[in-house]
């Protein structure tokens, strides 16, 4: 009697990333595609978003805010 075939082998992390890249990579190209058939660039980074690109949108409105609330305080003291 036969043996029973090995159970599969759950996915890596690193077959994971090379799923995500070859999807990334399959969406440009049908980006390309379809701005070549249109004669428009395509919007490649509108549904992209970068790990931590939230954070880094919240730290430059951070920064933003620090500076005018300084200038403001600046600005009322030497008055």
């Amino acid at each position: 009697e036969p043996a029973p075939p090995p159970a599969p082998m759950p996915p890596t992390a690193r077959d994971l990333t090379r799923a995500r890249d070859a999807r990334d990579a399959q969406d440009a190209q049908d980006a390309a595609t379809r701005s070549g058939r249109t004669r428009r660039a395509p919007l490649s980074n509108r549904h992209q978003k970068s790990e931590g690109g939230e954070r880094g949108g919240l730290l430059g409105v951070g920064i933003g805010t620090a500076l005018a609330v300084g200038g403001a305080v600046w600005y009322f003291l030497l008055r």
